[in-house]
């Protein structure tokens, strides 16, 4: 991918801060193709994590939990198959004072709903505007009681990225990305049952087979021979 500039981005849903649970939740991370986060393109990421674990995606967003306070290397590569580039993110996880936060997940499939949640908001909030980011907004009223949480349901009908956003006038302003996936379907593969081998060594056969889909966006596909 010559002079492809992959960039790795951050996205905490408010503040950085450990949960009762010890661990931080709710880190999205963001891969960038020369500035844009593509929805829909024939490329494939791989997430190398701490404790060398590494996950494989054809979405450009990451959901990470992480266990333990220190300075920790991320680093994402794509490739379309032809040429690759790569960046790395080097996060810095220590402990901070709870603030709001916005917890969902960072790949959904069109028409499945997705939960938002809305924690450790501030003690004088009493509602928040939510826009996901399609062109829909709705209200969500805080419980009386500090140390619970809000909880709002939304489906999204068509697969794309969408920025998420939570304002309230007593100042909590936190923006989120969610990127909604089309679930693949009718899987196809066409290609000959049967062929013959040449005889020479030198001269190898070779054989084409295609794989099509009827609807899927992001697709990685993987032949097993």
């Amino acid at each position: 991918m010559t002079g492809t500039n992959l960039t790795l981005d951050i996205l905490t849903n408010g503040t950085l801060a450990f949960t009762q649970n010890g661990y931080v939740a709710g880190i999205i991370l963001i891969a960038k193709v020369n500035g844009i986060i593509w929805a829909n393109r024939n490329y494939i990421y791989t997430w190398t994590l701490p404790q060398n674990i590494t996950i494989l995606s054809g979405s450009p967003a990451f959901l990470y939990n992480c266990s333990h306070t220190d300075s920790q290397l991320i680093t994402v590569s794509v490739t379309n198959c032809a040429s690759n580039a790569s960046s790395e993110l080097e996060l810095n996880i220590s402990l901070a004072n709870v603030g709001p936060r916005l917890f969902h997940e960072a790949n959904v499939g069109a028409g499945t709903t997705v939960v938002f949640t809305l924690k450790a908001f501030y003690a004088n909030e009493e509602s928040f505007d939510i826009y996901f980011g399609d062109g829909n907004m709705n209200t969500l009223l805080c419980p009386t009681e500090r140390n619970l949480s809000c909880t709002i349901q939304y489906t999204y009908s068509s697969a794309g990225i969408y920025r998420v956003k939570v304002e309230s006038t007593k100042g909590t302003n936190i923006s989120s990305v969610i990127i909604v996936q089309e679930y693949i379907k009718d899987l196809l593969v066409i290609g000959p049952k049967t062929w013959k081998l040449t005889v020479s060594e030198q001269v190898p056969s070779s054989v084409t087979w295609t794989a099509q889909i009827s609807q899927g966006s992001n697709c990685i596909y993987q032949w097993t021979f």
